[in-house]
């Protein structure tokens, strides 16, 4: 019984120094210095950087040109097709209202100027910054007529949005801008947030959508 005893301790003895040795090999390896890159890898990482460092440069051209596009013309001239935020109104169908520019009132640094919308004038003067100048439309598209029998005078911003959004409503499940029996197509006017149960009910719509968001805007 002895004998099995100290047997017992010195195989425990003898395991111990391999277990050292395995924890040496680990340590060893983890601090083992990397190999350097081939020529070829570190040319193909350098030319990865090189391509991300253009592709930067070319979205901050694009986004600054588009933050500076209203800018380009200036001053506007009579007959210009302009859309005005509706973001301060108390009822919001659409955020931009389209309008023409039907007079211009010349200052010594900037101008002024006075439009229209589909159903009259709107009353009060406008400064350039208030006005962002869409080069893709014009009244046909939009369907301002000044002449036009029964053309309102001295509206108000949100008089002239009701008047445009109240005057159609359409139900359609699919593209309105190219769906012939769509009531706000047939009529000349373009969707609001009182069509297809509400904005976003309805994502296939794509009736004047650039009047819903700057990023599909073109300017000049």
């Amino acid at each position: 019984m002895k004998e099995v005893t100290d047997r017992h301790y010195s195989d425990e003895s003898n395991k111990k120094p391999s277990s050292t040795t395995k924890g040496k090999r680990k340590r060893g390896a983890s601090s083992s210095v990397p190999m350097e890159d081939s020529p070829n890898r570190k040319k193909i990482r350098m030319q990865v950087m090189e391509s991300k460092k253009k592709q930067a440069v070319k979205v901050n051209k694009m986004r600054k040109k588009k933050a500076n596009a209203e800018e380009l013309k200036d001053p506007l001239e009579i007959g210009d097709i302009c859309t005005i935020s509706t973001d301060d109104l108390k009822i919001k169908y659409f955020p931009y209202l389209p309008v023409v520019i039907t007079g211009i009132v010349k200052g010594h640094h900037t101008n002024k100027y006075s439009v229209a919308a589909r159903h009259g004038y709107i009353k009060g003067y406008f400064d350039r910054q208030d006005l962002k100048y869409r080069e893709h439309l014009n009244a046909e598209i939009v369907h301002i007529d000044t002449e036009v029998d029964g053309f309102k005078e001295k509206l108000s911003l949100q008089e002239a949005c009701d008047e445009l959004a109240v005057g159609c409503i359409c139900h359609c499940k699919g593209d309105c801008a190219k769906n012939s029996r769509c009531t706000c197509k047939s009529s000349g006017s373009f969707c609001t947030t009182l069509c297809h149960k509400g904005r976003g009910h309805n994502t296939k719509c794509t009736l004047l959508n650039d009047l819903w968001s700057d990023d599909d805007t073109s300017y000049d």
